[in-house]
């Protein structure tokens, strides 16, 4: 091979490896946003789970207490004070 073909061949090479090197450079950024924007989507479902966790929670700490007599009752005036409720199931 002559002298000025491997200078042709050197500088196609050199401009392919640019123009990878490009291309691979613009992937890393797009990756690294698609990755930044799948952290800020997990952050957000994980903010609501924890927050549906703590409603359950309260509900099922609800559900342990003793049922009270509802307010509808109270202000309608049909409601008895007991000292010593009995229960009715």
């Amino acid at each position: 091979m002559s002298d000025d073909l491997l200078k042709r061949v050197e500088i196609l090479l050199e401009a392919n490896t640019a123009r990878f090197e490009s291309g691979m450079s613009r992937a890393e950024k797009i990756a690294q946003n698609s990755a930044k924007t799948m952290t800020k989507g997990y952050d957000s479902v994980k903010t609501e789970v924890k927050r549906t966790q703590a409603q359950v929670d309260d509900f099922s700490d609800c559900m342990h207490e003793p049922p009270v007599q509802s307010d509808r009752c109270a202000l309608s005036g049909n409601y008895r004070l007991e000292s010593n409720p009995e229960r009715h199931d």
